[in-house]
């Protein structure tokens, strides 16, 4: 009886392993290559799919916000991408390096995608002139926008320095103000000496009158 069960199970285990090999080989053949666009950009060629095979010749089953539907897949093609301020602002604009002609990808812009050759590729010189002067134009916005930067930095500099002296002004003056009452108060404390002094000397000269006077006087009557 056991060994019944054990050939049973024997033989249960190898049709489930033929059975997922059949299938893997069938999903192998069904599987269109390429990739899914990353947007739905394109009227779908059926809507509602399991797998590509329940797509037709070529399509590929993707998955997007409205469901999975059947669309053309694209393809990555070789090469980088430039940096997006090197692209020019003419170039066809794009969603997947399937759109573009030729050896040229599908890059990132400063505001959306469009076809532009890889990084290190061109097709001929007039290309490469043109991406020259788009590289050049490049740097000319960037040194222009550093200039701005430096100009502003600059403004702001002459602003502070503008604000200090006028902030040194204001406490010389109120030094100079300050200095000025104090002279007034010495002044005014020196005029009140000097009346005090003249007022002495004339009580003094009073003085001196009146026992001059007394004295002679005294000496008269006797």
């Amino acid at each position: 009886m056991t060994a019944r069960v054990f050939f049973s199970l024997i033989a249960v285990l190898l049709c489930l392993f033929g059975y997922l090999s059949i299938t893997h080989a069938i999903q192998r053949r069904t599987t269109v290559n390429g990739f899914c666009p990353a947007r739905l950009t394109v009227v779908p060629s059926r809507r509602g799919c399991s797998s590509d095979k329940d797509c037709p010749g070529g399509h590929k089953c993707c998955r997007f916000d409205c469901g999975p539907v059947c669309v053309l897949p694209v393809f990555m093609k070789p090469g980088q991408c430039p940096i997006p301020e090197s692209i020019p602002l003419c170039a066809e604009s794009c969603f997947q390096d399937g759109q573009c002609p030729a050896t040229q990808k599908c890059c990132p812009t400063t505001g959306d995608f469009a076809c532009s050759e890889p990084r290190g590729q061109g097709s001929g010189q007039g290309q490469g002139s043109g991406h020259a002067r788009v590289r050049e134009a490049a740097m000319v916005r960037e040194a222009a926008r550093e200039a701005a930067m430096v100009m502003e930095v600059a403004m702001v500099m002459e602003a502070a320095r503008e604000v200090v002296m006028v902030r040194e002004a204001v406490r010389e003056m109120a030094m100079v103000r300050e200095a000025a009452r104090e002279a007034a108060m010495v002044m005014e404390v020196a005029r009140e000496v000097f009346m005090v002094r003249e007022a002495v000397k004339g009580m003094v000269r009073d003085v001196v009158i009146e026992m001059v006077t007394v004295v002679l006087h005294n000496a008269y009557w006797r």
